[in-house]
């Protein structure tokens, strides 16, 4: 089912939904690994992620409200190396190894990993 299918009170709501409906086993291009992070990966985690990448996307620059305006969604917080590569759930969801990516620059990044582009939004 795709969310345009669907009827949602909010762009949060929506953003949950994708967030469930569209991870780990249920999106498509899932290549492997767990589902869920482990310890340390939240709602808080993904929320520091974003402030300190000052709510805009580190591959391209859009900023987050853009993010819900064109896709309805908030902006993803990405795995630098693959946290299927990482046991260590501590390890794995470290601020160092997080960043905050649009849903165009996701799928790019995923395909490079564990490599981290060069552009004038990454943070370091």
């Amino acid at each position: 089912m795709r969310a345009t299918d669907i009827q949602f009170c909010s762009a949060t709501c929506q953003s949950e939904w994708q967030s469930d409906a569209r991870s780990g086993v249920n999106h498509p291009s899932w290549i492997g690994g767990e589902r869920h992070y482990g310890r340390g990966w939240n709602k808080n985690k993904k929320n520091a992620v974003r402030v300190r990448d000052q709510a805009r996307c580190q591959g391209c620059g859009l900023p987050e409200s853009v993010s819900f305006e064109e896709y309805g969604t908030a902006l993803h917080v990405h795995h630098i190396t693959p946290a299927r590569e990482i046991d260590d759930p501590k390890k794995r969801n470290r601020m160092t190894n997080l960043i905050t990516l649009c849903q165009t620059c996701h799928p790019r990044w995923e395909k490079m990993a564990p490599l981290r582009p060069d552009t004038e939004f990454t943070a370091d």
